[in-house]
């Protein structure tokens, strides 16, 4: 019910509720951990969680998730036990401001309800690793964090789906991919494409184990955090202007003019300042 200051939910021990639904636009606030056994419903609000707690959807009754949007999602770690291998497990997570969900298919060798996944986003550049001589960069505003929890030993392989935005700089659709954390400091290159430029989703190859996973690019436009950009008519000429910031690992934007918004030549380049 929409109100005048965040609800509150104390969760103690092993906490647990039938549905929750999300309806205030100040949101609610978790303290503790909390299991769901029917449904979480994300209609308007954010859900937030301390960094030390969890949601959880637990295995048994086949919760659903419903909703999850920029308006109303997870803002701290999501956990799902499954013994589901036919559909992806959706993971509407977010942080400071940022809404990006990420859905993880698994394929369990056996049916069991131990198996529990964890995912969060995690708003800020990712740990500096490696990149795989494909990669250009890796995107600097935003990455997720996924877990395996429990039940290790009936896992064998997953893929994982990502949702992105126009903001994230996605200009180059086919040049887009998932770079996933080896353990060891280096980006792994696990393949997919970008759905389309601007907002889309891309789905990986499969892997075996999970660790951070983040957009990179093997060439074109990198998703540098874009905070303003103009163009002025200036003395018979175009003038253009922008400001960014994690110009991390980033050599230079490419100019590119068209005269039907559809086709474009590149006119020129401008280095990066290198600035952070």
């Amino acid at each position: 019910i929409p109100s005048a200051a965040p609800a509150v939910i104390n969760a103690s021990g092993a906490a647990k509720i039938s549905k929750l639904q999300i309806n205030n636009l100040l949101g609610v606030n978790l303290n503790g951990n909390l299991d769901i056994i029917n449904a979480l419903d994300l209609q308007n609000g954010l859900l937030n969680i301390a960094a030390s707690n969890y949601i959880r959807l637990v295995a048994g009754q086949s919760p659903v998730l419903q909703g999850g949007s920029a308006a109303s999602y997870v803002n701290g770690k999501l956990r799902w036990q499954s013994f589901i291998t036919s559909d992806p497990l959706p993971f509407p997570v977010g942080k400071a401001g940022k809404f990006r969900k990420i859905e993880i298919l698994p394929n369990q060798n056996s049916f069991d309800f131990s198996v529990e996944y964890e995912a969060e986003l995690i708003a800020a550049p990712p740990p500096a690793r490696t990149l795989p001589g494909a990669f250009t960069n890796v995107n600097q505003q935003w990455y997720h964090t996924v877990s395996m929890i429990a039940g290790s030993s009936f896992f064998t392989n997953a893929t994982a789906t990502i949702y992105y935005e126009a903001n994230d700089g996605v200009s180059n659709a086919a040049a887009l991919r998932i770079g996933k954390d080896d353990g060891a400091g280096n980006w792994l290159d696990i393949g997919g494409v970008g759905s389309g430029t601007g907002s889309g989703s891309i789905t990986s190859n499969s892997f075996n184990s999970f660790s951070d996973f983040v957009l990179a690019n093997l060439s074109g436009t990198v998703p540098v955090a874009l905070l303003n950009f103009n163009g002025n008519y200036v003395n018979s000429n175009v003038q253009l202007n922008w400001r960014v910031e994690n110009e991390i690992n980033f050599a230079r934007y490419q100019v590119e003019r068209s005269t039907d918004g559809i086709n474009f030549t590149a006119i020129g380049t401008v280095a990066a300042g290198g600035s952070s």
